[in-house]
């Protein structure tokens, strides 16, 4: 008895720091979005300030009446939250939550490849918790808050850790893919195109079945190749080892070419879904109805272009939550459509909306995930057919 009480000591203090970093980083979110607002508006009245004292010595018309129109059009730029529409950023929210539950079953797929059959409840609340801690420092915990959540109910670590990595390297490729389509109207800078492929190409090849056991031999002729030159066993044994243990679930499971391609279809729905979010959280800002159906269409088009290509470049920046590196993409493609201004504050409001679509949906799935003491074990799909 006097064993259990420090290991539940420890737990329950690693569960406070896990909190505390997921809060941290909520909060360090919101109050950039927040300050990114306030920098705005701050640089909109200079130029307001400036533009009307050029305006109190003009003397022509044409002149004063040109500066007029460039002083109304630099108020406009304001940021106002009291003149965001609300109905199109509840559409966002909705929208958001419908796009990531669907990536979550696509993880839950990828569980149940490897051998967990997790109930789905169970599933999204790991999923939306993890989101919910990649805007906390580092990488890491995004991975570690899904890994103990779901060992809770008797999924070991190893297969969660594999399933994590997979599904985050398709999803973000996907959507590298997806804004790459949609960026041919878009005509984002050659670099962003160059990176968001090469990177989806190579996360799609590795994370295939297919592609993983290519991979696993490659890495195997080479320890052996290794080997015979050394003459003895070299650390790289040990990490082959290791690699294998990891991904030998994934690659001898039964994931046929059918079943990967309807995961990614899966996806592709999950990230346009994402990239409408985006047109709505634009049209909360800037008002939709007033363009013709071409420049809307254009409009929707960029946006989910914006949606796949600000993630993936936010996901390889490594920042928290890609704080910087998305709104860089969104001011490349945005900017010139909205103007700057616009674009900032839907960056602003669209990462807004995602922090309030991850947090509602989490709670919810929390609320009615099914709980450890109710049901069976999720391996036990697997060991009855063994």
């Amino acid at each position: 008895m006097k064993t259990v009480v420090p290991y539940l000591t420890i737990r329950s203090v690693a569960k406070g720091l896990i909190a505390a970093f997921v809060l941290f980083g909520l909060f360090h979110a919101i109050h950039g979005a927040v300050e990114d607002v306030l920098s705005t508006n701050n640089q909109v009245e200079l130029r307001a300030a400036e533009i009307e004292q050029r305006l109190s010595v003009a003397e022509s018309l044409p002149e004063r009446q040109k500066l007029l129109n460039e002083l109304e059009q630099t108020k406009s730029e304001r940021i106002s939250w009291t003149s965001l529409r609300i109905v199109p950023l509840l559409g966002a929210i909705a929208l958001n939550m419908l796009g990531l539950f669907l990536a979550g079953e696509y993880w839950r797929n990828v569980l149940h490849r490897v051998g967990a059959t997790v109930p789905w409840r169970d599933a999204q609340e790991a999923y939306f918790l993890g989101h919910l801690a990649k805007y906390s420092p580092g990488k890491a915990l995004t991975v570690i808050v899904r890994v103990e959540r779901l060992k809770s109910i008797g999924v070991p670590r190893t297969w969660v850790f594999t399933s994590v990595l997979i599904e985050t390297l398709n999803f973000m490729a996907v959507g590298a893919l997806v804004g790459c389509a949609a960026a041919f109207i878009a005509k984002p800078p050659v670099w962003m195109i160059v990176i968001a492929c090469v990177f989806a190409v190579t996360a799609l090849l590795l994370t295939c079945s297919d592609g993983l056991r290519l991979v696993m031999y490659l890495m195997r002729s080479m320890n052996r190749l290794i080997h015979r030159v050394v003459g003895r066993s070299t650390g790289s044994s040990k990490t082959m080892l290791l690699i294998e243990a990891m991904f030998a679930p994934y690659t001898t499971s039964r994931v046929t070419s059918r079943s990967t391609v309807e995961g990614w279809l899966l996806l592709v729905i999950s990230w346009l879904l994402l990239g409408v979010a985006l047109f709505l959280s634009a049209h909360g800002v800037v008002s939709v109805s007033m363009m013709d159906a071409k420049s809307a269409s254009h409009f929707l088009s960029v946006a989910i272009a914006v949606a796949g290509l600000s993630t993936v470049l936010g996901f390889l920046s490594f920042l928290p939550g890609g704080v910087g590196a998305r709104e860089l993409v969104v001011f490349t493609l945005l900017g010139p459509v909205i103007g700057m201004a616009p674009a900032l504050a839907t960056a602003v409001v669209n990462r807004l909306c995602a922090i309030v679509a991850e947090l509602l949906s989490y709670l919810l799935f929390k609320k009615y995930a099914i709980r450890k003491s109710n049901r069976k074990s999720p391996l036990s799909a697997v060991e009855s057919t063994t």
